[in-house]
């Protein structure tokens, strides 16, 4: 048996023709499919369904990030665009970030970065509160890093939901929508600071989430922010050559506990496997 970090990366390549892409979500949400895999067996349900596959004090743990509206479009004084994708903070929580005012720099992916030598660029539709917004490149390797600064008195957390958009996954291949604010985040969302939604959590509709607690199904949660790694293509030929990226997890105590004394815990998608995995192996 091979060890995980010899495995290929093009044993995990398979086809996923676009019409096979739900490019929005049905209505309302849990009405979507879900498919079950028991003994070798495959069958097809509603995930509304879900209820009926758990049990009584089965936990649910989920990741309660809230994604931020992270993509800006700015220009340049000759006119050429440029548009700037945050990631992450620059050694700050998003927490803390999101709270910055006057200025704050973020680990970014840039579109149009070639032409982006030098100089401060405006945000292409300035704001009525923040009319001065500009954009300075700090740092070009081994990652953008971009300072924005304005003069007024708002948070960058308030310029980012006025002047942002959703970022939307790229296979999704379309331009976010102004549905796309309450669309793709989950129900139970809370802590802003992710680049992209935990997915597995978005068929969660609060009428389900009532029914389950009526049920005896007990949820807890925990905060994964989805940053850069997410978004690094994967260049290696093998698992453990790829440089995984580091991301902040929140895991507290009343959480901790909950899985300890739970007789079955059911993780809500990777983010928050992940997040239980490494807490188990940290310790």
């Amino acid at each position: 048996m091979k060890r995980p970090q010899d495995i290929n990366i093009q044993e995990f390549d398979y086809e996923l023709p676009d019409h096979r892409i739900a490019k929005f979500p049905v209505e309302p949400r849990e009405k979507c499919k879900l498919l079950h895999f028991n003994d070798r067996e495959i069958t097809h349900h509603t995930f509304e369904e879900i209820t009926q596959r758990l049990d009584e004090q089965d936990l649910l743990v989920m990741n309660n990030a809230r994604v931020i509206n992270a993509r800006l479009k700015f220009q340049k004084p000759t006119g050429g665009k440029v548009e700037i994708f945050v990631l992450e903070p620059h050694e700050q929580t998003p927490d803390e970030a999101l709270k910055n005012v006057g200025s704050t720099v973020w680990k970014c992916m840039v579109g149009g970065a070639k032409k982006w030598k030098e100089g401060a660029v405006k945000l292409e539709e300035q704001l009525a509160a923040c009319p001065h917004l500009e954009a300075t490149l700090v740092q070009r390797e081994p990652h953008f890093l971009v300072e924005f600064s304005w003069a007024t008195n708002i948070t960058w957390g308030e310029i980012l939901d006025e002047a942002g958009k959703i970022p939307l996954p790229p296979y999704l291949n379309r331009n976010s929508e102004a549905s796309d604010a309450e669309d793709y985040q989950t129900v139970y969302a809370q802590q802003p600071g992710s680049v992209a939604a935990p997915t597995a959590g978005l068929h969660f509709s609060e009428n389900l989430l009532e029914k389950l607690n009526r049920n005896g199904v007990r949820t807890a949660q925990l905060t994964l922010h989805v940053g850069a790694g997410t978004f690094k293509p994967v260049s290696s030929e093998t698992l453990g050559g790829h440089d995984m990226h580091r991301e902040l997890v929140d895991i507290d105590r009343n959480t901790i506990q909950a899985v300890v004394d739970a007789p079955s815990v059911i993780a809500v998608g990777t983010t928050a496997m992940r997040s239980l995995e490494s807490a188990y192996w940290l310790g």
